[in-house]
């Protein structure tokens, strides 16, 4: 599925990305889960239109090479 392999223990990796990056982490809210209904059906993977929800929201892109999510009215970095 081209999963991504990590160079390190998977928490570690991702704390220190983020503190690398100055990333901040991003909860899912109630109000994205309730926007993944209003979504078109182009994406099937339920994370992937929970990542999505939240981009429309909060009015962020997305980081992905996941064609797919282009066909959204998203921002997407990659």
């Amino acid at each position: 599925m081209g999963k991504i392999e990590l160079p390190d223990d998977p928490l570690k990796f991702t704390l220190e990305q983020l503190a690398i990056n100055a990333f901040t982490e991003l909860p899912v809210r109630l109000v994205h889960a309730l926007h993944v209904a209003t979504l078109a059906a182009h994406h099937r993977d339920p994370f992937d239109r929970l990542l999505i929800a939240q981009s429309q929201v909060e009015q962020l892109p997305i980081v992905s090479a996941d064609p797919q999510i282009a066909r959204y009215a998203v921002e997407v970095i990659w």
